[in-house]
């Protein structure tokens, strides 16, 4: 399959694949050509989007991971090394937020938007990272927000995270500025 955008055959993990943005990339890579290997916390969810990958003609396998946990993202770098051998695009997708301001009562749900939104992105690098380093190239894109650069007091903690992602972003930009083929966006 050829693509205008040089995605055939690449490999796309993609996390919070199961709806939303992430299931629409996952969908718009697997038109593309793209092999995909998507996570996502829903199980049947995520499912689903496989079987609309596959029936759009792409090699898609999923894992069920919560991103707020470490070992399951390594888990995930690994799946996708196994199934393929290298992976050239990792997405940080997953994502949640908590309609509440920070003071409520609600501070775990709050203490989850942190850990999904950048600690998982941050596990989300350091897995595949090491991949990019020994194969010289690949591309991470972090899914951030308008918010990543406004505040809001109506959902302080997703602010506050897509704020951390952004920085991730640019710290990770210069980590790997002797790495030109490497790029995050």
């Amino acid at each position: 399959m050829t693509s205008r955008y040089g995605l055939a055959d690449k490999v796309v993990v993609i996390t919070g694949a199961s709806s939303g943005l992430g299931r629409a990339a996952a969908l718009e890579f697997a038109r593309r050509g793209s092999r995909l290997v998507l996570a996502a916390r829903r199980t049947q969810a995520l499912s689903a989007t496989v079987k609309e990958c596959h029936a759009l003609g792409a090699n898609a396998v999923a894992l069920t991971v919560d991103v707020r946990h470490r070992a399951e993202v390594m888990a995930l770098a690994r799946l996708a090394l196994e199934q393929t051998g290298s992976i050239d695009v990792w997405v940080n997708n997953a994502g949640t937020t908590c309609f509440a301001p920070l003071d409520s009562e609600r501070f775990d749900e709050h203490r989850e938007v942190l850990e999904t939104n950048l600690f998982g992105a941050i596990y989300g690098a350091r897995a595949v990272l090491p991949s990019f380093r020994r194969q010289r190239q690949g591309t991470l894109i972090n899914v951030g927000s308008v918010l990543s650069k406004i505040g809001q007091p109506f959902v302080p903690s997703y602010v506050i995270s897509k704020f951390g992602l952004h920085g991730l972003t640019e710290t990770l930009r210069a980590a790997v500025a002797d790495l030109p083929e490497v790029r995050g966006v």
